[in-house]
């Protein structure tokens, strides 16, 4: 139906407004009834085709609801004037709007994924038993939901629409400002300190000295209301201006994503009672380089922490986690963050057993890396860009997650002490050795049921892991089961690389430990050590790689036939050392070709 500029349909016993058909007026104040109903609701994306000239709204006061776009791409409205009635704005109601102040009144109860209005400043209305704002933020039952990004943090009645009363006995906390700081209890202001806030009121106040104005340099601290017990998902998301955070100690929850990009955060101080930091809290924290956490810690969701890379290798984020001696669920050392997994509940009222641990985030920089022996899991982007070069991991380890050792640039070898065996990681080109180190993660291990399997054109079979049914057998298969790393997936990447060091080193690598080496992979590898001799000894000249010489000579690859063009090839790059093991070597395993007079 239509009605002057305005298209609706009845619903609930009142119009919903579909569509806003355009008209001259820059300044429009909705309509209270159409079609002799009253209007309860924008409706989605109502404003989305024709207000793009609009610059003022005033919705009426029998508007209950702005439904999910209502007032998007109004890419003119500067000003939304909304009055007591209106209990619902959904997400996205303004999405593309320069809107910079919006006055919530006191019937509102839901905003839903407030995070998005961060570029709005937020008065609400004192009467609103729900909702509050201390000014930068918009907080609902103790929630903090979001921060205005560019708002200065210092006083200012205007922005902050608030009473100024501080009365009574109420909880007054300080919100730091760059100047010392207030007696919460008292309300004496010490040392010039110029912020304080009366929580119960929600209102806030300035007494800077200076003829009583505000003080006009922005603060670089988030100030988070005392009583507060979470900070929702986003809720400062991106903001730029944050560089040091100190939390309440009401506070239980860091919710997903709270923090994530926030790239100037350095500091962060973690009060006791904190019991979760939900995923992806920090992600992007680049600035961020350590933390503390406190013994109530309890849970860390998935990548809470443990991804504040930024786009380069010299933004690595978080350096050094330390964990309060007392917390019973995680622990560090000097190299990483574990997380305890416990058999029974650490408060249970037996003797508990002793926890294995899981890795949460390696921040060392050792070029060698050992896993601690009671570590059974890997969590994911754990190792991501670790330094190291030499990783070993003890049989305790059954589990690793994605990413675990995503981009580690500089890894060469893997030992598996499961089977002994040591693995050699392609060095060129850099970003194939995700490829390899995949091969550990959990996703990996699930079985292609049998009639899925032998449907695979046969080219790709071999790229399957675990899939043994057809091709080993039972027996073959539960073994392949027993072991975290997939072999099979190894052999079947050797002929997709084409460096030469790198396929030798392969070869070498899987014929020295040959665990679940088919014959058609043996065959494959020997092949290649057979027909590729003089690019492989000129490779060896070239990187003076040592350590491979010495496993290819424990294959048996140097013979007679070759050890003196060998010899020769080593000996014109100027590798005198390793034409000095390689002498010895031919004395002590090759027959000499000399006369014995003695005969």
């Amino acid at each position: 139906m239509r009605q002057g500029n305005y298209e609706f349909e009845i619903e609930r016993g009142g119009a919903l407004i579909t569509a806003y058909l355009g008209g001259e007026e820059e300044q429009l104040f909705l309509p209270e009834e159409l079609g002799g109903y009253p209007v309860f609701a924008v409706g989605r994306n109502a404003f989305a085709e024709n207000g793009t000239y609009v610059t003022q709204i005033e919705v009426p006061f029998c508007v209950r609801e702005i439904r999910e776009g209502a007032f998007g791409m109004c890419m003119s409205l500067s000003s939304l004037i909304l009055h007591d009635g209106l209990e619902r704005i959904e997400q996205e109601a303004f999405y593309l709007t320069p809107l910079e102040e919006l006055f919530l009144p006191a019937t509102l109860r839901e905003l839903e994924r407030a995070w998005e209005l961060s570029a709005i400043r937020f008065r609400v209305d004192p009467a609103n038993p729900w909702f509050y704002t201390d000014g930068p933020g918009l907080y609902r039952e103790k929630v903090l939901l979001v921060v205005c990004q560019g708002e200065n943090w210092g006083y200012s009645e205007e922005k902050a629409g608030m009473d100024q009363r501080v009365e009574g006995n109420k909880d007054v906390a300080v919100f730091r400002a760059a100047v010392p700081e207030l007696d919460a209890y008292t309300k004496k202001i010490t040392e010039g300190s110029n912020i304080y806030v009366d929580k119960a009121a929600g209102t806030r106040l300035d007494t800077c000295e200076n003829e009583g104005k505000p003080k006009p340099e922005a603060d670089t601290a988030l100030p988070v209301l005392p009583g507060t017990v979470e900070i929702g998902e986003s809720a400062c998301s991106g903001n730029s201006q944050i560089r040091e955070l100190v939390l309440p100690d009401s506070l239980r929850v860091i919710g997903a994503a709270a923090f994530e990009g926030c790239q100037n955060l350095e500091k962060v101080e973690i009060a006791e009672g904190l019991r979760e930091i939900r995923e992806n809290a920090f992600g992007h924290c680049i600035s961020l380089h350590t933390l503390h956490l406190p013994s109530s810690l309890e849970k860390l969701g998935h990548h809470a922490i443990s991804d504040t890379f930024g786009w380069s290798d010299s933004l690595s984020g978080i350096e050094c986690i330390s964990v309060e001696p007392e917390n019973w669920h995680f622990e560090a050392d000097a190299c990483a963050l574990y997380e305890r997994i416990y058999l029974a509940a650490p408060e249970a009222a037996f003797e508990p057993c002793a926890p294995s641990l899981a890795i949460v985030k390696y921040f060392g920089k050792q070029s060698t890396f050992r896993v601690p022996g009671d570590v059974t899991r890997i969590l994911p982007s754990a190792f991501r860009r670790a330094s190291m070069v030499r990783l070993e991991l003890p049989a305790s380890v059954r589990s690793v997650g994605k990413d675990a050792f995503r981009e580690c640039k500089h890894l060469e070898e893997i030992v598996l002490e499961e089977s002994g065996a040591v693995l050699y990681v392609p060095r060129s080109p850099i970003y194939r050795k995700d490829e390899i180190t995949a091969l550990l993660y959990d996703e990996k291990k699930e079985e292609l049921p049998p009639e899925e399997y032998e449907n695979l054109p046969e080219k790709w079979q071999e790229f399957v892991p675990r899939s043994y049914v057809s091709l080993l057998g039972e027996a073959k298969r539960e073994r392949a089961g027993e072991y975290i790393f997939d072999y099979r997936g190894y052999d079947a990447l050797f002929s997709t690389f084409l460096n030469t060091a790198d396929l030798c080193g392969m070869a070498c690598c899987r014929l020295t430990y040959p665990v679940l080496l088919s014959p058609a992979a043996r065959a494959e590898y020997e092949a290649y050590l057979t027909h590729h001799g003089p690019e492989i000894l000129d490779s060896l000249a070239q990187s003076e790689d040592a350590k491979t010489l010495e496993a290819l000579a424990g294959l048996g690859f140097f013979t007679g036939e070759n050890i003196e063009t060998a010899i020769d090839v080593l000996d014109a790059a100027g590798r005198t050392g390793m034409v000095s093991w390689l002498l010895g070597w031919k004395a002590a395993h090759l027959v000499s070709d000399e006369f014995d007079f003695t005969l």
